[in-house]
């Protein structure tokens, strides 16, 4: 474990040392992730820190791995916040050829059991304890992959998604030709997961590979996110979800500082024109987007929303088709682990479950899932244009609709002034204004806030949603 005066977390001191970028020792992560002057800051989380004080921690937290047994045979499950010692760890893990298990610190226990079960990990590295021994199976890896992330399950179950040295190393090529993205000199502040693709690849890689600072705030409230931007010695990109996008126009005019952001880079979920346009109004920053998965990588881009057409155009290196209403990315192998089960991958293409069309110059305009598709008596329904509608009704802040039997609206009120009945009853009334017969949710249900998943997604499981109904809020 690292000094605390550099973490602002409790630890001790390895002395060891460093290893540094392109002597013979060096491994592909560090050549990467750490080359560039000792001198210059590369990281803010939350505190300053230099490339030369990270590659020293990198490497002192390489020789406690080794202490706890970690060997190219091993796995290191990581499961912390956004931190140094989660950046450390997997740098560590990296320069010695082990595999990393990235898990959102906020899955629970439970699961996080069932993975280390499935991973064997040598080691978990984690919020309930630090270098901690991650099973009572044999303790080795099981796969070649360099990565594995476990994706956000917002549609069901989560799955494991493998990631290879080579692949790695195009996913961050890939996102380094994005030019709305920070650059060298410039900031980042990342909102998003580091767990997840977008935080760890478009977030933590990227910063580390061009030279950009990489800042996250002290917590997550629209002030603190301001003074990270703020804190940059230009203007900063902020890299987030739509739920940050919320946050910051729900923020009264009087405590809105100077303008002190470059852009907003969006990813995550669906982006409302009407969320993009009151933060370009309000902070005078235009709102980008970056499209992709954890089973494919990033896949589509648009420096500004209000520009182009649909959720951005494919990425240079990224082969997509339209088939039967649905995106389908090219790739070499099945990029889930241990799921004999799931079909999506066939004959070098994954199929996304998103329904989309491309146009001929690449840009991608999504329509929902493929999944969102339903019959009623015969009659086509989409289930998030459907959603669409109710979110536009008067009183509701967000919504869900699922097909469970039925149609059914979770819906989530602005503020609610009498029984959840009564605004349910408001709600239907004024969608059966708006919407034909057979596109009409036979149920609305009132809750106090929508589940999501760790990485921000709304869930989209009926059970879940069920739950969280009956329990009145998040489940």
């Amino acid at each position: 474990m690292v000094h605390p005066s550099a973490t602002g977390g409790p630890g001790k001191v390895i002395a060891t040392p460093p290893v540094f970028p392109g002597s013979d020792d060096s491994s592909w992560a560090e050549r990467l992730l750490l080359r560039g002057p000792s001198e210059e800051d590369c990281l803010a989380v939350p505190d300053p820190m230099s490339r030369g004080t990270l590659r020293r921690l990198v490497a002192e937290r390489g020789l406690a791995l080794r202490n706890n047994g970690v060997t190219t045979d091993s796995a290191v499950l990581v499961r912390l916040p956004a931190c140094v010692e989660f950046v450390t760890t997997v740098l560590a893990a990296w320069s010695l050829d082990a595999q990393v298990v990235v898990v959102d610190h906020r899955v629970p226990g439970a699961a996080v059991r069932g993975i280390a079960d499935t991973f064997t990990p040598a080691v978990i590295v984690s919020t309930d304890g630090d270098l901690r021994a991650g099973t009572s199976l044999p303790a080795r890896r099981q796969s070649d992959h360099a990565l594995v992330q476990i994706s956000s399950g917002s549609t069901g179950l989560p799955k494991a998604v493998g990631r290879g040295i080579a692949e790695i190393e195009a996913e961050v090529r890939k996102t380094s030709q994005m030019g709305h993205l920070p650059r060298a000199g410039d900031t980042a502040v990342l909102l998003a997961s580091f767990a997840h693709m977008y935080g760890f690849f478009a977030g933590m890689m990227h910063c580390l590979n061009t030279g950009a600072v990489l800042r996250t705030p002290r917590r997550m409230s629209p002030q603190a996110i301001l003074t990270a931007a703020h804190a940059a010695p230009g203007r900063a990109t902020l890299l987030g979800v739509p739920f940050h996008l919320d946050l910051l126009t729900a923020l009264p005019p009087r405590d809105r500082p100077l303008p002190a952001v470059e852009r907003f880079v969006c990813s995550g979920d669906v982006l409302s024109p009407s969320l993009r346009e009151s933060f370009t109004r309000l902070y005078g920053a235009p709102v980008g987007q970056l499209y992709g998965m954890t089973e494919t990588g990033l896949i589509a881009a648009s420096p500004d929303s209000s520009v182009g057409r649909g959720v951005g155009r494919l990425v240079p290196g990224v082969i997509g088709k339209f088939e039967d209403g649905e995106l389908c990315v090219a790739l070499d192998s099945d990029p889930y682990l241990f799921r004999p089960d799931l079909r999506n991958w066939q004959d070098g293409w994954f199929h996304t479950g998103d329904a989309a069309e491309i146009d001929d110059e690449g840009w991608v305009t999504l329509h929902g899932r493929t999944d969102a598709q339903i019959a009623i008596g015969g009659l086509k329904v989409n289930l998030l244009e459907v959603e669409q509608v109710v979110r536009a009704t008067a009183g509701v802040s967000d919504a869900v609709v699922v097909f469970d039997k039925d149609i059914i609206a979770y819906v989530q009120m602005t503020y609610l002034t009498s029984t959840r009945e009564s605004h349910a009853g408001r709600v239907l009334a004024d969608l059966a204004t708006r919407l034909a017969p057979h596109q009409r949710p036979r149920r609305c249900l009132v809750v106090d806030e929508l589940p999501k998943t760790p990485s921000g997604k709304k869930v989209r499981d009926a059970a879940r949603l069920a739950l969280s109904a009956k329990t009145g809020g998040a489940a």
